[in-house]
């Protein structure tokens, strides 16, 4: 077996491993009633305010007791203060006091503008967060513009190692009764000052070891950017990408993610159904390097088990590196291990992609994938409400929008909608109407469209910014397996930001429970007999929905 031996020989691969900073995981037992405190600050930046805020915790890394919170005050000196909370997040119980359970009402002292102001431990009730669960917060006072939090512009997720503060929004004190402005999002400023037991921390440290899937770096092939389906065998969260690249040091270059539920195929040249996870500029390793992406590049992205996502990746420059294939065609297995599967996927000719891109089957994703595996009780607790996006690409706009939606295998509501205006930060009315069935027949008249809501005013965003509907005033709206539902969604101004479409292209956004097709652009107000509309226009926007 053991023969001759040469030396000096340099071994060709990776060596994986993951640091766990206990000391040694057999001393689990030992450390079982250990609990350590921690503080974790967002900033206080505070470009805006109100009257309080709300905001979500998400216990990411293992269970964690909340037991205080340093929070950013304008005013200085005594300021009574009130916290509340309650499980799972804030969304659609912004104006629901009964939700709410009071865990602190107290007087702080005040430290003014950006200084940290404590809420003491002794005045607030602990909060059990259990491990992968999501737990809301909502911290006000009685005066306005006293709480202060980050504008619209401003970062609104923070993240630790054990913990993630994200969403949030601004609103009157007690709650946002009534038709009173909920401004979203909003980021916390201040400190959560929290407490975890060690060995839950050892734990979930083993238990969720970052696994890695290394297809090839044969690379023989390249242009700029490939596209490639992945299949979750069990659930998974895809957190990063090592990629082939011919570029190297110091030459720079822009990539691009992009990701969308289901398969690539069909979708090579349309933009406006993938999503944008990633956007960095990089200086490549070269030629048979795996060249990685920053962190705060790449979005984790969850896979449920048995699910596909495809990933468009993309640079600004024809150095991405794949390999050919002669025998498999594009969506058989290329490289598997016990959670997930990748295929052969088609490489994309330019940047970026039109309806001129010329594309290239049968092309293997040269790099690697770093994921963790969701247990089955975290994956069960992704069935909450859902978003589907279209695209905020804009491009176009006039006074409303009217599309069709179609459900798939399983009965949904759809609890909200979201809208892309081009005003900015100007309250404005909209009005959305429905009807059962395809819209055609109906583009020149009210008659058979069903009001929704009439006279409700939202908060403009602004161009590429989502507006959101508030959910209050919305009947959830159902969808049974195969049904169309048509919307007509207006302003009363030609604000309404939308997108052109293609003839040949109608699909505009697909998941698990419905298809969003393109619709018709509206430029008069209201919908009547001598409403002009343009096909094909693409809602911007989102469809937020729930299982039933």
């Amino acid at each position: 077996m053991f023969d001759k031996t040469y030396a000096p020989r340099v071994f060709n691969g990776f060596v994986k491993y993951r640091v766990i900073d206990s000391a040694d995981i057999k001393q689990e037992a030992a450390i079982e009633t250990i609990e350590e405190d921690y503080t974790f600050t967002s900033n206080f930046q505070g470009r805006n305010g109100n009257y309080g805020n709300m905001f979500n915790i998400y216990a990411k890394g293992s269970t964690v007791t909340v037991r205080g919170m340093d929070v950013h005050l304008r005013r200085k000196g005594n300021v009574p203060i009130e916290v509340y909370t309650k499980s799972d997040a804030y969304q659609g119980h912004e104006r629901n006091e009964l939700a709410w359970e009071l865990i602190c009402r107290t007087t702080v002292d005040g430290q003014g503008i950006g200084k940290a102001t404590t809420i003491h431990a002794t005045d607030f009730t602990p909060v059990l967060i259990e491990h992968n669960k999501v737990q809301s917060f909502y911290v006000t006072v009685m005066t306005r513009g006293d709480i202060r939090y980050g504008g619209r512009g401003s970062k609104f997720t923070f993240t630790d190692d054990t913990i993630e503060i994200k969403d949030g929004a601004g609103l009157i004190y007690p709650f946002a009764y009534g038709s009173s402005t909920i401004f979203q999002p909003r980021g916390f400023n201040g400190m959560i000052r929290y407490s975890v037991s060690q060995s839950d921390v050892l734990s979930n440290v083993v238990a969720n070891w970052q696994r890695e899937l290394m297809t090839t770096f044969a690379g023989e092939n390249g242009s700029f950017g490939i596209m490639v389906d992945i299949k979750a065998k069990n659930g998974i969260i895809l957190e990063g990408i090592d990629i082939h690249t011919s570029a190297k040091d110091p030459d720079k270059v822009s990539i691009e993610i992009f990701t969308r539920e289901g398969t690539h195929v069909g979708y090579e040249r349309n933009i406006n159904s993938w999503t944008q996870v990633c956007t960095a500029d990089i200086i490549g390793k070269g030629s048979f390097e795996r060249t990685r992406l920053p962190d705060n590049c790449f979005s984790a992205l969850t896979i449920p088990g048995g699910k596909v996502h495809s990933l468009y990746i993309t640079l600004n420059s024809n150095s991405l590196r794949y390999t050919n294939e002669e025998i498999r065609a594009v969506g058989d297995i290329y490289e598997h291990d016990d959670e997930i599967e990748v295929m052969i996927g088609t490489g994309i000719g330019t940047y970026p992609i039109s309806a001129g891109t010329s594309i290239y089957p049968q092309r293997i994703f040269n790099g690697v994938l770093k994921y963790t595996t969701i247990s089955q009780a975290s994956e069960s607790s992704l069935n909450g409400p859902i978003e589907l996006r279209t695209t905020m690409h804009g491009g176009n706009r006039g006074y409303g929008n009217i599309f069709s939606v179609v459900g798939k295998d399983r009965k949904l509501n759809i609890l909200s909608i979201d809208i892309h205006t081009q005003i900015y930060l100007n309250e404005v009315d909209v009005e959305v109407w429905t009807k059962t069935g395809l819209y055609d027949g109906y583009t020149g008249k009210l008659e058979g469209w069903e009001l929704v809501t009439r006279g409700m005013r939202v908060m403009c965003q602004g161009e590429g910014l989502i507006t959101p509907i508030d959910q209050q005033n919305f009947d959830p709206m159902e969808v049974l397996p195969g049904q169309t539902r048509s919307f007509y969604i207006t302003l009363q101004s030609n604000d309404m930001v939308y997108s052109n479409g293609k003839n040949d292209e109608t699909t505009v956004a697909s998941d698990d429970g419905l298809t969003i097709y393109t619709g018709l652009g509206v430029f008069s107000y209201p919908l009547g007999p001598t409403s002009k509309t343009f096909y094909p226009r693409v809602f911007n926007g989102n469809i937020n929905y729930e299982f039933v």
